[in-house]
């Protein structure tokens, strides 16, 4: 195939000219920043670069969704539209990609993703719509369209007349992080081999695939994974804090807390300074995991590099996720600036949610009124999410499960966004909680310790091997003795 092609209608008179970034951008390339600048550079109106480049920014959730940066981008877009396309055959297909990205600046993630797999109906070859989706999806929280937006398309992108094997490759590898996060192992672990060996330095792949082991408790394959194949994922520099959290992960189920340290200092704290919101989510909940299991406290000198981080996006609310963890870094108050910035936050947060309807018009000539997604996650989940973690930092321990108990056993904290591994954090800050509240009450009695309990189970059965899990029961069981001992006397 002489010229490679991803979908006819964007890369258009230009034959292969956005190939390269489209590659870049599905295979999480070092170089898609470069390709990007080039492709703006040689061709500074070429709209499907600009709407990767709004897109790409908009799914890094750093910045406010109505930030003048993405005003401006948009701006320049709708000018831009305007001018090129009048009369052209895929000004419709150009013109749904632009209302999917001003949907998604309203808040409206749902009608985005709507919109994105609208034109992969029309184009089942529109990668870019469906790296769109796909991202969409995992700040939804929705593991089940994280696997089916891709499991639509995914055989379609197998024929070498039409697409790259390369191409075919990294969807795969998405496809794998799909399956993974459905419970799909066995199909996950398949499908993210089968990508590594099209794209051997395919980091998204290897990702699903450590996923699966840190899913399924397989912590010995897991470490040793990570240890031989470091020279390859660690050069991605998007992934490769995110690849060291997991090695961490695999180390800290271990209780070798020494090494996990070791690679939070040298490795995980050195990425955060790209100031990329994933670095830093890693970065905090891992240091929260050590904080729960009291192996660092809120003097460790390692909280205020992270709140370092952190503090240009406190006030910027784009992804509940995001604030869930900067309030896991902002807990000494004893610290002036900390309390300062903390009351800053919870003020803006309130301003946020009193700032305008849930409901946003979808800017058509339609009347359709929809939902604005970030803010209903905020009040149905995030508020209280974070609202648990700030009565946990200063031993509210009560107060803190009880609004964890109405998210984590439910399901419901699903929404926040993230991975099922990211998300495992709640659970642990609930179940903690509990421990903190019957270490001074008895739990006899208690529908939370009975929770706790089944939780427990849950995680004994899917990890029968966690040395995290048995140093959980260790703990319950101590509590329900030292309580039955107590009560005795």
């Amino acid at each position: 195939m002489s010229t490679p092609q991803v979908s006819n209608y964007y890369l258009g008179d230009g034959g292969a000219f956005l190939y390269p970034l489209v590659r870049d951008y599905l295979g999480w390339r070092n170089s898609m920043v470069d390709t990007l600048q080039q492709c703006l550079k040689e061709q500074p109106e070429n709209l499907m670069a600009l709407i990767i480049d709004l897109g790409s920014s908009l799914h890094r959730t750093d910045l406010a969704l109505n930030h003048e940066t993405y005003t401006k981008k948009m701006q320049n877009i709708m000018t831009i539209f305007e001018k090129q396309t009048t009369g052209q055959d895929n000004s419709r297909m150009l013109q749904l990609h632009i209302q999917a990205l001003q949907a998604w600046m309203n808040g409206q993630y749902r009608y985005a993703t709507e919109i994105w797999e609208d034109l992969l109906k029309m184009d089942t070859f529109d990668a870019i719509a469906l790296k769109f989706a796909y991202d969409g999806y995992f700040y939804l929280g929705d593991s089940e369209n994280i696997c089916k937006s891709v499991e639509r398309h995914v055989e379609n992108y197998n024929d070498e007349r039409c697409v790259p094997m390369e191409i075919y490759g990294y969807i795969l590898g998405m496809y794998a992080f799909g399956l993974e996060e459905t419970y799909q192992y066995k199909e996950a672990e398949q499908a993210a081999i089968k990508a590594i060996a099209i794209n051997k330095d395919d980091a998204w792949a290897m990702h699903a695939w450590v996923h699966v082991r840190e899913m399924e408790g397989d912590v010995s394959h897991g470490i040793e994974f990570m240890k031989t194949e470091e020279s390859v994922w660690s050069t991605c520099a998007a992934l490769s804090c995110h690849m060291y959290w997991h090695w961490c992960l695999f180390l800290w189920d271990q209780g070798k807390f020494d090494e996990v340290l070791k690679i939070y200092d040298e490795k995980i704290s050195v990425h955060m300074e790209s100031l990329a919101p994933l670095d830093l989510v890693d970065a905090s909940s891992l240091l929260y995991r050590l904080y729960l299991d009291g192996i660092i406290d809120k003097k460790d000198s390692r909280w205020k590099k992270v709140r370092q981080c952190w503090s240009t996006m406190l006030c910027s609310h784009t992804f509940a996720f995001n604030d869930a963890h900067i309030l896991m870094v902002y807990n000494d108050r004893s610290d002036e600036n900390v309390s300062k910035m903390l009351d800053e936050q919870w003020q803006s947060l309130e301003n946020y949610l009193l700032s305008s309807s849930n409901q946003v018009e979808n800017g058509s000539n339609e009347t359709k009124v929809i939902e604005n997604d970030s803010k209903k996650v905020y009040q149905q989940v995030g508020i209280a999410t974070c609202k648990a973690i700030d009565l946990y930092n200063y031993d509210h321990f009560t107060e803190s499960a009880k609004l964890l108990q109405l998210l984590v056993p439910t399901g419901k904290l699903k929404m926040i966004g993230g991975s099922h591994a990211q998300r495992d954090v709640f659970e642990l800050i609930f179940i903690h909680a509990v421990f903190e509240c019957c270490s001074m009450v008895p739990p006899q009695g208690s529908d939370q310790w009975d929770v706790v309990k089944k939780l427990l189970e849950m995680r004994k059965s899917r990890k029968p091997n966690s040395g995290k899990v048995k140093r959980l029961y260790d703990k319950f069981y101590q509590l329900s003795n030292l309580n039955f001992h107590t009560n005795s006397l």
